[in-house]
């Protein structure tokens, strides 16, 4: 996705009604440009409206999520509206790369225009290349299926991911990104509760912090080329990776299901069960792998989980190994990305409740922080 045109139509933070941001243009100049990594930096006093950009950014992709999706957590019936977002008045342009084509050819992108009035739901409309008045507009469905089985038709013109990071905290920043997390757990939990096969997170929004770092470096040490990793050992001294050991801890969830003389009952699974398949891949990528028994301490269950200790020692070998089972490093990293989201098991559901009804610039609780122990999964 390149960007190429964000407008605020209502004051935003600190920005007012009629801001506007060019990134790319559609010149031949332009559109050459799009071909290399060229980032956008915004430099400025503080308290300028740097970081409101980013955050009217994010702000506006979480809603659109929402909107498209196929699932939303059962409290969003009660606090999620198409028709109001902040900010509630913008318009938005960019250029995605179509399916299965390559993304960095302009002549197979379109051009994504999203219009929001204020107190509406957005409009999506696209436009196929040269994008200029010889080619039409067409408007795209935002709204999913009547049984939310199946996503809008604008998913598809979504980016499929959008990444946010930030060197300190910056809530007003990461909120929306961490609603997205606990989405992605609730729709997890409820297809593992179907039975219904993993394909990949609900949503695009991923937030690099610390933890996620770990994963998008793995993934690029382990599948990237020496011209792609040269930043790393330019700027940061970084050469090689010698090793690493993942920790699964395969810990239960609990729902009610069924029903028997006093109601319904109570259900344990193992949370990754559901990717089975895809840890299996794992340890065919492991130098060496071992269980260790335990129990539950969650709700006095005396249901065993396991803990698996995955140890990696990088050779030429390990790297094939990755590259057979996961094709590419975004698969992998998207993976990862899975299994740091099932860190929110233990999130109680009343700060998780007053997370996803925050619609102000903070939540009124932040996430607890577990120990690595205590965690599904964690990397060392």
């Amino acid at each position: 996705m390149k960007l190429l045109k964000l407008q605020i139509n209502e004051e935003f933070r600190s920005l007012h009604p009629g801001f506007e941001v060019n990134f790319h243009q559609l010149t031949e100049e332009g559109i050459e440009a799009m071909g290399h990594f060229q980032p956008f930096c915004f430099a400025g006093l503080n308290g300028s409206g740097k970081s409101n950009v980013l955050e009217a950014l994010a702000a506006i992709f979480n809603h659109l999520e929402f909107c498209v999706a196929k699932f939303r957590p059962a409290i969003f019936k009660n606090i999620f509206d198409e028709a109001n977002s902040t900010p509630d008045a913008y318009l938005l342009e960019y250029i995605i790369g179509q399916r299965d084509m390559d993304p960095y050819a302009v002549a197979f992108s379109h051009k994504v225009i999203i219009k929001k009035e204020r107190s509406s739901a957005p409009a999506m409309f696209i436009q196929e290349y040269p994008f200029d008045e010889t080619m039409e507009l067409n408007e795209i469905s935002l709204i999913p299926s009547q049984n939310n089985d199946v996503a809008a038709e604008g998913k598809n013109y979504l980016p499929d991911i959008v990444v946010g990071y930030s060197s300190g905290e910056n809530e007003t920043l990461s909120l929306p990104f961490i609603k997205n997390r606990l989405v992605n757990f609730d729709k997890y939990v409820e297809d593992l509760k179907k039975g219904i096969k993993f394909k990949e997170p609900e949503t695009s929004l991923v937030y690099i912090d610390k933890d996620m770092s770990k994963a998008v470096l793995l993934s690029l040490l382990l599948f990237e080329d020496d011209q792609t990793l040269k930043p790393l050992r330019k700027e940061l001294g970084i050469t090689e990776l010698e090793s690493f050991t993942i920790y699964l801890t395969d810990q239960y969830f609990y729902y009610k299901s069924g029903k028997n003389l006093k109601g319904k009952f109570t259900v344990g699974r193992p949370v990754l069960s559901h990717v089975e398949p895809i840890i299996e891949k794992l340890k065919k990528c492991a130098t060496s792998w071992y269980v260790i028994g335990k129990k539950n301490k969650i709700e006095n269950s005396d249901q065993p989980y396991n803990i698996t200790s995955l140890d990696f020692f990088i050779t030429d070998a390990t790297k094939a190994a990755f590259r057979k089972h996961f094709k590419t490093s975004f698969e992998l990293f998207r993976f990862f990305q899975v299994l740091y989201e099932l860190n929110e098991i233990n999130i109680p559901d009343g700060i998780k409740w007053s997370i996803y009804s925050s619609n102000w610039i903070y939540s009124a609780h932040k996430l607890p922080v577990a120990s690595p122990l205590d965690t599904v999964f964690h990397i060392i």
